[in-house]
């Protein structure tokens, strides 16, 4: 595989949450740039252009898109090279200024008079944004509460025994080499809905988790990521996107156990009391439906974020000078191929 594709960030009931400290440990940097700069500037185009270059190179390239605008990108790398978009809501610094990090200032290419006629329209659509995103993660809130309540009817009518040995047999099945445990998301909660890149996370050997929606599979891929962390093994923890500190499906470099149903691979569901999950059936259907609405609701509000942030967009690239741009670009992937 080439390339691979994770969110490093989702919209979520805690707000915006990410792992971009993970991305890239300082032992393993060889090059780091931090691109600051407005919205339209180009920093997605650049990391396009790079990640493009180093594939022809044979490179695999990780692909780390954003959670706010899921064809944009938040970050690309590649042995040991990252370049990374450092303005909010993930504004990042060089960690080594000089010796590994540097910074590309990409509205150099801005007309700052033109951005000047504009500082009061750009304030107010920033104002919109940033409310279409609080109304957004109050209704990702309501929608989490729905989840949990679902969860807990789950939790009480599992068959104990056969999640203790599921949890058993995942501890035997995950086998890696040694490394650390990094953390990312395999889908993300965005303005065009959830979005995912499941893709990536095929393994050579797959278990896929057949369980029924509310139930929580990280009872059994926390402690999962705990032996493996114990053991030393590398691995990958893809976080649920809704809660963000929750696990979703969890990787080493040969295996992945997932919570998604992959045709072809082997698959293992659990056994719950019929007679609690009649019970509490009308609960059930009423958190489903309730967690339908509320995240529908909150999707709204993102595109209703998006299409104030492409008004901003627009502002931005009418100042540009995309002469300028064009060779700052074109000098980046010069510099990073050659790393």
């Amino acid at each position: 595989m080439s390339s691979v594709s994770y969110f490093p960030g989702s919209n979520t009931c805690r707000g915006f949450h990410g792992y971009f400290q993970e991305l890239l440990p300082d032992d393993m940097k060889k090059r780091v740039y931090i691109i600051k700069g407005g919205p339209g500037v180009g920093k997605s185009t650049l990391m396009r252009r790079i990640g493009a270059a180093w594939e022809k190179q044979g490179r695999q390239v990780q692909y780390f898109w954003c959670s706010g605008d899921p064809d944009s990108l938040d970050a690309v790398i590649a042995d040991g090279c990252m370049l990374m978009d450092g303005t909010a809501p993930h504004v990042t610094d060089p960690t080594l200024p000089g010796a590994a990090d540097g910074i590309i200032n990409l509205g150099e290419c801005l007309d700052e008079v033109i951005m000047a006629a504009h500082r009061e329209d750009v304030l107010q659509i920033n104002r919109d944004i940033r409310r279409c995103y609080s109304r957004a993660y109050h209704y990702l809130t309501g929608a989490d509460a729905a989840l949990r309540d679902m969860q807990e009817v789950y939790a009480q009518a599992v068959d104990e025994g056969a999640l203790i040995n599921l949890r058993l047999e995942l501890m035997a099945f995950m086998q890696g080499m040694s490394g650390r445990c990094q953390h990312a998301y395999a889908q993300a909660i965005t303005c065009k809905g959830v979005v995912g890149h499941l893709n990536s996370v095929k393994r050579e050997k797959m278990l896929c988790l057949d369980l029924p929606f509310g139930f929580d599979a990280d009872c059994l891929l926390r402690p999962l990521a705990m032996h493996l962390s114990a053991r030393g093994v590398g691995h990958l923890a893809l976080m649920q996107p809704l809660d963000g500190k929750k696990h979703a499906h969890l990787m080493t470099d040969r295996c992945a156990v997932c919570s998604f149903v992959e045709k072809g691979c082997e698959t293992r569901t659990l056994p719950f009391d019929e007679k609690i999950l009649r019970r509490e059936h009308e609960q059930l259907a009423f958190n489903r439906a309730a967690y339908d609405l509320l995240l529908n609701q909150a999707l709204s509000a993102l595109h209703d974020a998006k299409e104030k942030h492409d008004v901003l967009e627009r502002i931005y690239a009418d100042a540009m000078d995309y002469r300028k741009l064009d060779d700052m670009q074109g000098n980046m992937v010069q510099r990073m191929t050659k790393a």
